[in-house]
């Protein structure tokens, strides 16, 4: 599944190899070593903080390693401590999981002024942002979007309250974290290829224009580029889908516009003599209408006939109206 691709980019700020690590928390069958958590903590605040937090750094590390460090299971303490070379990521990982005493730590009473919990949950989720946006394969086509996968996610963790050992084995279906954020902030940020989608549709304006073509004395074809290929499309606004036939499916493999990984899946269809047959599904790009383009179209392929242009189009915007012939879609 590509979204567990993507939320690989967020847990990364925690997953790497761990480092050989010799400390023990008190839980731990062996003793722990407070100064040396101490110095890890302060030399990761000195190396990450801004002038303009205007915190105690001692007294904060204080705070961090009473309160959070000299907790922690064997286990998770290794986790923490093989981040003590990259302190925004060691930082990160105290704030997502114990966010309460995190706050706490920092001795924050006006939240209006630059603090650490606002940089480290910004810089996480910026961080997180950047990766997705450099994977073409993606499902998160824009910035915008990923940015709000990427905030729900380290909200979620945050509030959460999750362990460690649930952040790292978020790939487990059965896991807490998988269900409780990922699938969460998914169906959130990432809508079904039906319904409105503002970082699918390129364009300026705040609405396009679209004047219909005539069929038998009355304005029902509506004028479709996709990657170059023309044609007019049958607008039907009881329909639900966006059909294309063979010819134009097998114009579009010609010139690249699509592949085998953009076919999605199969479908029944009734046609028109009302028997019901297979049809592939398949997710165009660059679908030019008026004055937009819009990306993320989900298109049944039928052997022969017209192409149409149903609720798939028309529910990508935030509305639209047919009147006098012209179909107006807004933005």
């Amino acid at each position: 599944m590509k979204h567990l691709n993507a939320f690989i980019v967020l847990t990364l700020l925690f997953c790497t190899a761990l480092s050989a690590q010799n400390l023990t928390s008190k839980a731990g069958a062996t003793s722990y070593d407070r100064q040396e958590l101490f110095k890890i903590c302060k030399k990761s605040i000195a190396q990450v903080a801004l002038p303009e937090w205007n915190i105690d750094q001692k007294e904060m590390c204080n705070c961090l390693t009473d309160s959070i460090l000299l907790s922690l299971s064997p286990s998770d303490l290794e986790y923490v401590t093989a981040f003590s070379d990259k302190p925004q990521r060691f930082l990160t990982i105290l704030l997502l999981t114990h966010y309460a005493e995190f706050e706490q730590c920092c001795g924050i009473e006006d939240r209006s002024q630059p603090n650490p919990i606002d940089f480290l949950m910004e810089a996480t989720i910026q961080h997180c942002v950047n990766d997705f946006c450099s994977e073409d394969e993606l499902k998160f086509s824009c910035e915008k979007q990923a940015y709000l996968f990427c905030e729900c996610a380290a909200n979620m963790m945050r509030s959460g309250n999750y362990t460690y050992e649930e952040i790292f084995n978020f790939i487990n279906e059965d896991g807490t974290v998988y269900n409780e954020v990922l699938t969460e902030c998914e169906k959130e940020v990432y809508p079904t290829p039906s319904s409105y989608s503002p970082c699918d549709i390129i364009g300026d304006s705040t609405f396009t224009a679209v004047k219909l073509s005539y069929l038998n004395g009355k304005p029902r074809k509506v004028k479709i580029s996709i990657e170059g290929v023309t044609r007019y499309f049958l607008l039907d606004t009881g329909a639900d889908g966006f059909i294309i036939n063979r010819e134009i499916e097998a114009l579009l493999l010609e010139n690249g516009s699509i592949r085998k990984s953009d076919y999605t899946r199969t479908t029944n269809v009734t046609i028109a003599d009302g028997s019901t047959v297979k049809a592939n599904k398949v997710m165009l790009q660059n679908v030019r209408i008026g004055d937009y383009i819009v990306n993320n179209i989900e298109a049944t392929v039928i052997n022969d006939g017209s192409p149409l242009c149903g609720h798939a189009m028309l529910n990508k915007f935030k509305s639209w109206k047919l009147e006098d012939g012209v179909l107006y879609l807004y933005k």
